[in-house]
């Protein structure tokens, strides 16, 4: 089973982390693991150390959430919300929101081949979506540092690739707004005269066994 936490992580300003993290109202900055105020939807956790806020949100799994309190704070710029998941004994890996875009199933192969010597995996899931990750043996904050320079290159890409479906997406909308604001000033009513792309019948089919099939 894939037991995956929320890490998150920023330089401590108490009125930004107030700012971000409505929930704490008294922060206890000593250097040691906290709960979050109550919740009803997640399990939660912070602290303040080396000038760093950490939290932790739990998804599933003990064992990663314990591992990941033994986390060290990154030297980073940037504040951080990365998933972190823990595959099997020795394979970690991290995930950003940055790192989902639109499906590309021809070029799978291609790119696992490519990527994943490198330390880079792309999930194509059901073909809809990749989420990119970057993968680690270790889980400490050198490789997770590492593990982070990866992961922006690949964010690079897909924060490209969402860019252009964008702009082809909106080109395409607009020239159905286009098509449609013509036919409603030709005819008046081009939804019911049924005007637009020809696209079949649509029908649901049994799904039969070879045993029932004569």
């Amino acid at each position: 089973m894939i037991e995956s936490v929320e890490y998150e992580q920023c330089h401590y300003e108490e009125g930004q982390v107030r700012a971000i993290y409505g929930r704490l109202e008294d922060i206890v900055a000593d250097g040691d693991w906290h709960e979050f105020p109550a919740h009803p939807t997640s399990e939660a956790w912070y602290r303040v150390r080396s000038g760093y806020f950490q939290a932790l949100f739990r998804a599933s799994g003990d064992e990663l959430l314990a591992e990941a309190k033994l986390l060290e704070p990154m030297e980073t710029v940037d504040d951080a919300e990365w998933t972190l998941e823990k595959h099997g004994i020795d394979e970690y890996a991290l995930r950003t929101k940055f790192t989902r875009t639109f499906g590309m199933v021809d070029e799978q192969g291609r790119l696992d081949k490519l990527l994943e010597p490198h330390g880079l995996w792309l999930d194509f899931g059901d073909g809809s979506s990749v989420d990119g990750a970057a993968t680690f043996p270790v889980l400490d904050a050198a490789s997770m540092q590492a593990a982070t320079v990866r992961l922006k290159w690949l964010e690079a890409y897909c924060i490209e690739s969402n860019k252009r479906m964008t702009a082809q997406l909106n080109e395409f909308w607009k020239f159905v707004a286009d098509k449609v604001e013509r036919e409603i000033l030709e005819s008046g009513e081009p939804f019911l005269r049924g005007i637009g792309p020809e696209v079949g019948g649509r029908r649901r089919e049994a799904i039969l066994g070879p045993f029932l099939k004569e």
